[in-house]
C-alpha cells in the first residue's frame, strides 16, 4: 500500500511539472515576440492558438500584424516538459 501511495505522489508531482496548453501558448508567444522584437521586424503578434498533437508535440496558428500587413501563419512547438521549441512557416 505505501508503493501504491508513493508512485502517485511521484506520478502527480511529474504531472504537474508540465505546463497545460493555456501555459504553454502564453509562453511561446512570448518567446516569439521577444525574437521579433530583438530582430525589429515590426512585427505584432495578435494571438496564437496551440493544440496538443500527441506526445510532446503542439500546433497551431499565429496571427500577426505587420508593416505589410496582417498575416497568419503555421506554428510548430515541441515541449518536453521543461523548455519548449518553436518555428513559425
Amino acid at each position: 500500500m505505501k508503493k501504491l501511495l508513493l508512485i502517485a505522489i511521484i506520478a502527480l508531482s511529474l504531472h504537474s511539472c508540465r505546463m497545460g496548453v493555456n501555459s504553454l501558448t502564453y509562453e511561446v508567444q512570448e518567446d516569439i515576440q521577444q525574437t521579433y522584437n530583438e530582430e525589429n521586424l515590426g512585427i505584432i503578434i495578435n494571438s496564437l492558438i496551440l493544440t496538443h498533437q500527441e506526445g510532446n508535440s503542439y500546433t497551431g496558428i499565429l496571427e500577426t500584424s505587420e508593416p505589410d500587413g496582417d498575416f497568419s501563419y503555421y506554428v510548430d512547438v515541441v515541449y518536453d516538459g521543461n523548455s519548449f521549441i518553436w518555428e513559425v512557416y
